[in-house]
C-alpha cells in the first residue's frame, strides 16, 4: 500500500497533466475563435463555422 507522501505526489502528477490537457484545449478554442473574429459579433453562419471547427 502506498503512503501518504506517495499518494500525493501521484496526485499532484495527474493534476499536473490534466491541467497541461485543459489549458492545451483552451488554447485551441481561443485560436478558433481568433480565427473567426467574433469582435464584430456572432451571425449564424459564424456560429455554425465555429462548431464545425
Amino acid at each position: 500500500m502506498a503512503t501518504f507522501p506517495e499518494m500525493m505526489k501521484r496526485a499532484r502528477k495527474r493534476s499536473r497533466n490534466e491541467n497541461e490537457n485543459t489549458s492545451a484545449r483552451f488554447k485551441e478554442i481561443l485560436g478558433i475563435v481568433k480565427r473567426h473574429d467574433l469582435k464584430s459579433g456572432l451571425t449564424p453562419e459564424k456560429a455554425v463555422s465555429i462548431l464545425q471547427d
